[in-house]
């Protein structure tokens, strides 16, 4: 539409200038006869002052017509520059929506991990007999394990589940082999669990927006854990 406006205008100025060379033409043809000068000169005046009337009218017919399309074309240029203002601002919107969507996945997948170790810590840690407890973990402990590969991508966070991981195993091992297992293998299960912990702050950014007393949980205004971006 703008090409064609374009070539459009073109041919009105190609125009509007022939007819003014037709105009300054026709008026050197008139003053050159001879017979101009028997032309009475109220004529004379009359037929000039219509040809300088005609070639003012199109040279103010060119003037507004290029005013009309510089006008035009601004208002082109202005509607193009809002529109890559609003794409810009929808590509932030939606970076925006996706680092929100995967704080809140990487939020619930951690919250999940942190469910099942605490289940674990407190199982393992327990005086129930050990074939009650090896029922009650048979499904948690083979899935905690798996956990360290899935949050490979973060790897203090990784580190920390395989040594609680081990510390646990450690435990069930000493349970099995003998009645004195409780102090020292469980207060280190539990310091690894701590450490597991504090591992899984720093990823969610807890640490930053947790409040005691309040609600914990990411909100919009939370960066996202690290390697979301």
């Amino acid at each position: 539409m703008s090409s064609n406006s374009t070539q459009q205008s073109w041919w009105v100025y190609a125009l509007g200038i022939l007819g003014g060379v037709l105009v300054i033409t026709g008026m050197g043809y008139l003053l050159g006869k001879a017979n101009w000068k028997i032309v009475d000169p109220a004529v004379q005046g009359a037929i000039i002052a219509a040809l300088a009337s005609l070639l003012t009218l199109i040279i103010n017919s060119l003037l507004m017509m290029w005013s009309n399309a510089e006008r035009a074309r601004h208002e082109l240029r202005m509607e193009q520059e809002r529109a890559n203002q609003e794409a810009e601002k929808e590509q932030v919107r939606t970076a925006h929506e996706w680092r929100k969507l995967f704080w809140e996945r990487e939020y619930s997948r951690i919250m999940e991990v942190e469910e099942r170790a605490g289940y674990l810590v407190e199982t393992v840690g327990s005086y129930r007999a050990l074939p009650e407890v090896e029922e009650l973990i048979k499904d948690y402990w083979p899935a905690f394990r798996l956990d360290s590969g899935r949050l490979r991508r973060y790897p203090d966070l990784c580190q920390a589940i395989r040594n609680l991981d081990n510390r646990i195993g450690t435990v069930m091992s000493m349970r099995r082999n003998s009645e004195h297992w409780w102090n020292g293998a469980s207060q280190e299960m539990n310091e690894c669990y701590k450490q597991f912990l504090e591992a899984c702050d720093t990823v969610t950014q807890r640490s930053i927006w947790y409040q005691p007393g309040g609600g914990a949980g990411p909100s919009s205004e939370s960066t996202p854990p690290a390697g979301a971006e």
